[in-house]
C-alpha cells in the first residue's frame, strides 16, 4: 500500500516534469515561428551583450601606447582578452547554431530549434558565467593598470610643481 502511494506520487512528479518541459518548448517554439530574427529575445539580448564584449577584448589585446608608455606592464591583459574573445566567439556560434532560419517547414524547425534551446540553456549560462568571470578579472587588471598610470602622471606633476616653485624662488632672489 505505502509502495503503491510512493509509485503514484512519482508518477505525478514525472507528469508535472513533462508538461513543464512541454510548456516550455511549446512557448519557444512560438517564439521561436514568429520571430523575424529567428531567435529569442533573451538570445539576441545576450549575443548582442557577447558581441560588443568581443570586440572591446579585441581592443585589449595588443598594447596601447601613451606618451611614451606603455599602457599595459603585463600580457595579463592581453591573455585575458584573448580568452575572453575565444569564449566570446563560441558563445556566438552555439547562439547562432539555435536560430531558426527562413525556408519551407519553418513550424518545424522552430520547435527542432526550440528544443535544443530547452537542452542547450545550461550550457549557454555556463558559456555566460565563464564570460562574466574573465570581464571582472579584466576590469580588475584595467584597475590596476589605470591607478599605475595615474600615480605615474601624479608623480610627474609633483615634479613639475617643484621644479616650477624651485623657479620661482630662483626668479625673486635675482
Amino acid at each position: 500500500m505505502v509502495l503503491e502511494a510512493f509509485a503514484a506520487i512519482g508518477l505525478a512528479s514525472n507528469v508535472v516534469q513533462f508538461v513543464d518541459f512541454s510548456s516550455k518548448l511549446v512557448k519557444e517554439s512560438s517564439h521561436l515561428y514568429h520571430s523575424c530574427s529567428g531567435a529569442s529575445d533573451d538570445n539576441l539580448k545576450l549575443e548582442e551583450a557577447i558581441r560588443h564584449l568581443e570586440t572591446l577584448s579585441g581592443t585589449l589585446t595588443t598594447p596601447h601606447a601613451t606618451a611614451g608608455n606603455v599602457l599595459y606592464q603585463d600580457n595579463s591583459i592581453s591573455e585575458l582578452a584573448l580568452m575572453c574573445k575565444k569564449e566570446a566567439t563560441r558563445l556566438i556560434t552555439a547562439l547562432e547554431e539555435l536560430k531558426v532560419t527562413d525556408g519551407p517547414h519553418r513550424k518545424w524547425r522552430s520547435i527542432r530549434q526550440a528544443l535544443r534551446s530547452v537542452w542547450r540553456q545550461d550550457g549557454i549560462k555556463r558559456f555566460g558565467k565563464r564570460l562574466s568571470h574573465f570581464q571582472n578579472v579584466l576590469t580588475l587588471h584595467l584597475i590596476r593598470d589605470t591607478n599605475v598610470q595615474q600615480s605615474s602622471v601624479l608623480e610627474e606633476l609633483r615634479s613639475l610643481e617643484a621644479k616650477s616653485t624651485l623657479m620661482n624662488i630662483n626668479y625673486s632672489t635675482k
